[in-house]
């Protein structure tokens, strides 16, 4: 079984969980799933509390069980809940789908925890059963061609396999808190976001140098008006920097304007967005690719720039500065 500081660190990342429900509810007081949500994450760092101040302590092992079960109910039922909800709020990016999966494995990576700990008490329940009968039994289980479980019978406690089994069970609740307690810390999703940008990168350079290779070259010479992303020795540039696609979070380089008035996209990435969902990634209002403005002041002066730039990207190229592009 997990050790108090690790049942510490779950109480904190209950009593977290709970307070951002309540902030969620604060600012959408009518949404019921939310307030519902809410109860359940109160309930949650109630049974995490009560774990911590007394499950090691001198308690009965039947009230153990029961603790254990009905954790096990309610942790099931936010891992059940997690799952439409986590995806509902993403918007789509890669942090967003990052951000709900993370959400879904902390609530699955609980709920197993609990089943774990509850067998554990099943295991020790039988060890104190054979410690004060040697002629005591467990019952036996089996599973019917329908998939129902039924005893098919009795066999004497094996204390040592009682040992077994326990010792298993703890270090897989072990286990699966570690689990929990990293992906909530966000160092799996920091992780997986330096990849994604390594990628990125990489997809970069050779679409740059490869794929796009014979459409950049116009009569021997370099053309980055043809170039579909901004080049990443660009991005640090004050100009490109002031036009950020709230999508891609890179320098836009086919702007469309929102219906607002005020939010730019790059082409792709907001056409991407409206096919999976047709609502604004600012305001969340409604959202067709028909309502979507062209910008021919900005895009001409995308180009202007890129051309500026077209020296800088050729003596990269001839310095041999490869990964920079």
């Amino acid at each position: 079984m997990a050790s108090v500081g690790v049942k510490g660190m779950i109480v904190a990342c209950d009593f977290i969980n709970a307070l951002n429900a309540i902030v969620e509810c604060r600012s959408d007081h009518d949404d019921l799933l939310k307030k519902a949500r809410l109860v359940n994450k109160l309930i949650l760092a109630g049974f995490s509390l009560s774990d911590l101040a007394y499950f090691n302590g001198n308690v009965k092992i039947q009230y153990k069980l029961i603790h254990k079960s009905s954790e096990y109910i309610f942790r099931f039922a936010d891992f059940i809940a997690s799952i439409p909800e986590a995806f509902s709020d993403s918007d789509g990016s890669f942090q967003g789908v990052l951000k709900a999966i993370q959400i879904v494995a902390s609530s699955a990576f609980d709920t197993f925890r609990v089943a774990f700990e509850h067998s554990a008490l099943v295991e020790q329940k039988y060890i104190e059963e054979v410690e004060k009968n040697p002629e005591a039994t467990r019952p036996e289980y089996e599973v019917d061609a329908r998939g129902e479980v039924n005893i098919k019978g009795y066999k004497k406690i094996d204390k040592a396999e009682c040992e077994r089994n326990k010792e298993i069970s703890d270090k897989c609740s072990a286990g699966l808190s570690y689990a929990r307690i990293i992906t909530e810390s966000g160092i799996v999703g920091k992780t997986a976001v330096a990849v994604n940008d390594v990628y990125r990168q990489l997809i970069e350079f050779l679409d740059l140098r490869n794929q796009e290779r014979n459409e950049l070259i116009v009569d021997g010479r370099l053309n980055l008006a043809r170039v579909r992303r901004i080049p990443l020795p660009l991005h640090d540039n004050d100009f490109f920097r002031q036009h950020i696609c709230p999508i891609t979070h890179e320098p836009i380089r086919d702007p469309v304007l929102d219906p607002n008035g005020i939010t730019v996209y790059e082409r792709s990435a907001i056409l991407n967005w409206i096919r999976i969902r047709p609502v604004s990634p600012v305001t969340r209002q409604p959202l067709r690719a028909d309502q979507l403005a062209e910008m021919p002041a900005l895009r001409a002066e995308i180009n202007r720039r890129l051309r500026e730039f077209e020296p800088l990207i050729i003596s990269r190229l001839r310095n041999g500065e490869e990964d920079d592009l």
